[in-house]
């Protein structure tokens, strides 16, 4: 992310926390604004044109999105009011700070109930060849893939992981739709004060095994940590660990591998 965004981000997300009336219905419509600009080249560039007077481009943005509550309107006002280093940058900027205002109205169990409502649909997705087939196909319409979700899972989700999973959907053209859960999931948690480990391993841990892990790796990292456990056929044994970028690869294969390498 480059530093003009990033630091128009910044103030952006500030605005979100100190808006009074944020709700999951003003989610519903940063999302909204977000498709919208997502799907218009013309009028996110209009939106986000530095040579435009930012009166001008307040002034668009309410004849643009006249149909949003007086909150999120502001919101959207207050995005078009900054420089942005891609127009495109616009879009994701706005499509975040929905992300946020999901995160704003749940505590913190509640964040780690959602975090792993999402890591479950995104485990059955990957899981699954037919259905990661499904949702990356630019054949099918982000309005079938969503019915096809809806399906699928049925009543299971709360109201928040579904607004976030069914947008996921919408977003998944430039990152796959697994990878967008993943970051929704992380923003989640950071909300929370927590960050996210994915755990790969061969079979599944016992909850004992899990509970020692959780507080060893929240020892090592200082930090409380929210553990999401796949399985892995191709880990012979041992485990593989990511979090925040960061891996650590202790499975039995890398081992033998470095053995081989030592060998060699």
């Amino acid at each position: 992310m480059a530093a003009t965004t990033r630091q128009s981000l910044a103030k952006a997300m500030e605005s979100l926390v100190a808006e009074k009336k944020v709700s999951i219905d003003t989610a519903r419509e940063l999302f909204h604004a977000a498709s919208a600009l997502d799907d218009s080249v013309q009028l996110r560039g209009a939106l986000s044109d530095p040579s435009a007077d930012v009166a001008r481009r307040e002034q668009l943005a309410n004849g643009a999105f006249r149909g949003l509550s007086t909150e999120a309107l502001k919101l959207v006002q207050v995005l078009v009011s900054l420089r942005w280093s891609r127009p495109r940058d616009l879009a994701k900027a706005c499509e975040q700070l929905a992300v946020s205002a999901v995160a704003m109205q749940l505590d913190k169990k509640s964040l780690q109930s959602v975090g792993e409502e999402l890591f479950a649909v995104q485990s059955l997705v990957d899981d699954d060849g037919d259905l990661e087939l499904a949702m990356s196909s630019t054949r099918a319409g982000v309005d079938a893939k969503q019915q096809l979700l809806k399906k699928l899972l049925g009543k299971q989700l709360s109201e928040s992981a579904e607004l976030l999973v069914m947008q996921a959907v919408g977003f998944a053209h430039k990152t796959s739709f697994s990878q967008l859960l993943v970051n929704y999931g992380e923003r989640l948690a950071e909300q929370a004060d927590r960050k996210v480990a994915t755990i790969s391993v061969a079979s599944p841990l016992s909850a004992k095994q899990q509970e020692l892990l959780e507080k060893q790796l929240n020892k090592e990292f200082d930090s409380e940590l929210t553990l999401n456990f796949e399985i892995d056929e191709t880990i012979i044994g041992g485990m593989r660990i990511r979090i925040a970028g960061e891996v650590i690869d202790a499975t039995v294969a890398r081992k033998l591998n470095q053995a081989r390498l030592q060998l060699s």
